[in-house]
């Protein structure tokens, strides 16, 4: 909205076309953090709804912050200008504009909504063993990795668990869903995904077993907002489900697919959890930082431990990741008592001084911390404004006819995805 702040007393907000819900964008924020530091004593808009469209956000700027701030207020388009005195009509304009970005968000739910009882694929990438139509983008059909659906179904149908199966597909080095769609489309780029794009995991195969996609059944609002104002995501109750069936070609017959939904069903024991481990949560890797897997053991006369730690990273992805290297419990146990007995030492010592070592310790790490955190949370603050106003700018073209819904559908999925 604002992404250039001048470095003069007057902040001139005229924006483009794209009108704002929330208040998180980049340049909003760096505006307020100017006006708080007394460089700005102006703000122009076209109108009223560039500032927002929140009616609430938009009445807590021009009513409390502006004025406390002695910062002028001018919208052009709505002859307002703070200087003329209070503006009596703008909260029925505030609430009229957050009427239209409702409206709005109630068209395009509406026009999903009959897309899908027409059974039309409407996500912005196909599931995983299917591609679109070319010639119907809202159609799909089966690709290159059909096969590897129907053998996930067989494993499952054979008593296999998710995780064995998952780990099945890692060693014939089959592409995991997040790796094809990178190959394909450039998305979900992490370093995980690309230096292990063999590495399934069982919730993603546990996913694609629950998936009706796959018995030609097209499923929509599984997932959504609480209201337009949100942008979180909430599953939804299967009876505001849209099911569809018989849309396309299926790679799994009906039968199979419910046999293995009730299988699926029964829970596995878990692991008991060893009573030895007192570390359990708190062992990390001194070189990677990752967690630390422990191993019980059985005391006998052979083995002496009861237990070793390893670093979960090179048990899971090999040595690429982290060395391969392990740590007893027996050995943890004598580093971290000698540890307790040396402070306890120093503490019979001198106490006061023993104190000061460790309050400075404290606000050492503290500070460290803060800054570490400080510095990661204004990155993904920086990134999380850039993608609002993305999604905003796309919600408004796609509106005004200016986007197509593939291409939106396309973008505000790759957003969204890097938003979680």
């Amino acid at each position: 909205m604002w992404t250039t702040v001048l470095p003069v007393p007057i902040l001139l907000g005229l924006d483009s076309d794209t009108f704002y819900i929330y208040h998180v964008a980049a340049g909003f924020q760096q505006m307020l953090s100017d006006m708080d530091m007394g460089y700005i004593s102006t703000v122009i808009v076209k109108d009223s709804s560039r500032l927002g469209r929140n009616y609430l956000e938009v009445g807590k700027y021009t009513d409390y912050y502006f004025p406390e701030h002695n910062i002028r207020f001018i919208a052009i388009n709505d002859c307002v200008d703070s200087d003329n005195g209070e503006d009596d009509f703008g909260a029925f304009r505030n609430v009229m504009n957050e009427m239209y970005a409702k409206d709005i968000s109630r068209k395009v739910k509406s026009a999903f909504k009959a897309k899908a009882l027409r059974g039309e694929y409407t996500g912005a990438y196909p599931p995983y063993g299917y591609d679109r139509d070319p010639n119907d983008r809202h159609k799909l059909v089966p690709n290159q990795y059909a096969w590897v659906i129907k053998e996930i179904f067989q494993m499952a149908l054979a008593g296999k668990s998710c995780s064995i199966i998952a780990k099945e597909l890692g060693e014939k080095q089959v592409l995991r869903p997040q790796a094809y769609l990178h190959e394909k489309f450039g998305t979900f780029a992490s370093d995980i995904v690309l230096t292990y794009p063999y590495a399934w995991d069982h919730s993603t195969v546990r996913a694609i077993l629950m998936n009706q996609v796959y018995i030609g059944n097209m499923v929509h609002f599984r997932t959504g907002t609480q209201n337009f104002k949100s942008k979180k995501m909430i599953w939804k109750p299967e009876t505001d489900w849209v099911v569809v069936e018989g849309t396309h070609e299926a790679l799994v017959d009906a039968e199979t697919f419910w046999t293995v939904q009730e299988r699926i069903k029964v829970k596995q024991p878990g692991k008991k959890r060893s009573e030895n481990n007192i570390f359990r949560g708190i062992m990390f890797c001194g070189e990677c930082g990752k967690r630390m897997a422990f191993c019980s053991r059985k005391k006998d006369e052979r083995r002496k431990s009861l237990g070793t730690f390893s670093c979960n990273a090179n048990r899971r992805y090999g040595g690429k990741v982290c060395t391969t290297h392990y740590i007893s419990l027996e050995q943890v146990k004598a580093i971290v008592l000698a540890d307790i007995r040396r402070h306890a030492m120093l503490a019979a010592e001198d106490t006061d001084a023993y104190a000061d070592y460790l309050m400075g310790l404290s606000q050492a790490g503290q500070l460290n911390e803060q800054k570490a955190m400080k510095k990661e949370l204004d990155a993904a603050q920086r990134r999380l404004s850039e993608l609002t106003t993305l999604v905003q700018r796309i919600y408004e073209d796609n509106v005004f006819g200016r986007l197509s819904d593939d291409l939106y559908q396309t973008l505000s999925a790759k957003y969204e995805a890097e938003t979680k």
